[in-house]
């Protein structure tokens, strides 16, 4: 019951816990009025849903989000809900280590975390530094603007990767009159990709928390499809600018060439009729000595 606090970074069989400790824990460590938010993986989602049952009279509001397709409560370490703050104040994660309650913690950055472990009983609040995250990743797609050569990775593990979003990215960057080339691996890991020594920048489609969690030990940038977006638009804007500005060098320089041309005939008529003017006075001058 003993609350502590603790700061960190972060089986698929289904475990039975005890309902009525993380029920006391609850109502031991919350007041009645707060609303809560149960969430966990797999493993535990059964249990969450019988605390839920024991403790729904003392609190007054206490639920379980679902993100579909997966089940009412579960939580993936890469997909989790968004949690409305108008009927949650704090978010609850049933179950041991950090990396699935990180990705619930990365979708809500303005809810409360907690972390109940069944096993060893120990009940703490948790932190995510979202700051350093948002800043780790823009680092990166600003790195990635000097790029000539992308290096597309489609995740062959499971279901990660999408060949709808692979041909979308290849298509963008076809627009964008750059190169690339494309992998498929089960898993992703520094060593194998040092072995491409021409790609400038990765996007990889499989697991974002891959590049979120365990960028900085790669090389090259290695970006997720979304972070990929961000910097297609970037690049887009970059070379419409750069465009433009050709377009209006060139057309200042056409404008040059015509103000030269119209000076140039505006210097050759002047010339012409001065000379006009002497001729037709030396005529006249030679017409008034023949009188005389």
């Amino acid at each position: 019951r003993d609350l502590v606090r603790s700061r960190g970074l972060g089986d698929v069989y289904k475990r039975q816990v005890s309902t009525q400790s993380t029920g006391e824990t609850l109502k031991y460590n919350f007041p009645k009025q707060t609303k809560i938010a149960l969430i966990s993986t797999i493993q535990f989602v059964s249990s969450l849903q019988r605390a839920q049952k024991e403790v729904c009279s003392f609190f007054d509001t206490i639920h379980i989000p679902q993100i579909r397709p997966l089940s009412s409560g579960e939580i993936l370490g890469c997909t989790s809900p968004t949690i409305p703050t108008s009927n949650t104040d704090v978010l609850v994660y049933l179950g041991d280590g950090r990396f699935h309650l990180e990705s619930v913690m990365i979708q809500n950055p303005k809810l409360q975390a907690f972390r109940y472990d069944p096993y060893s009983k120990v009940f703490s609040e948790e932190f995510y530094d979202h700051k350093v995250m948002h800043n780790t990743r823009k680092e990166a797609i600003e790195k990635a603007k000097n790029v000539s050569l992308f290096g597309l990775i489609l995740g062959t593990l499971g279901r990660q990767g999408s060949p709808a979003i692979l041909t979308r990215i290849q298509e963008k960057i076809e627009n964008l009159g750059l190169d690339y080339v494309v992998i498929l691996i089960s898993e992703i890991f520094p060593s194998k990709l040092r072995l491409f020594d021409d790609v400038d920048v990765w996007v990889q489609i499989a697991c974002p928390r891959l590049s979120i969690d365990w960028g900085a030990e790669f090389d090259k940038p290695v970006l997720t499809s979304y972070e990929f977006e961000i910097l297609y638009r970037s690049l887009l804007e970059e070379q419409n600018q750069r465009d433009k500005n050709e377009g209006v060098f060139e057309k200042q320089q056409q404008q040059q060439q015509q103000q030269q041309q119209q000076s140039s005939s505006s210097s050759s008529s002047s010339s012409s009729s001065s000379s006009s003017g002497a001729a037709t006075t030396m005529f006249n001058n030679n017409n008034n000595n023949n009188n005389n």
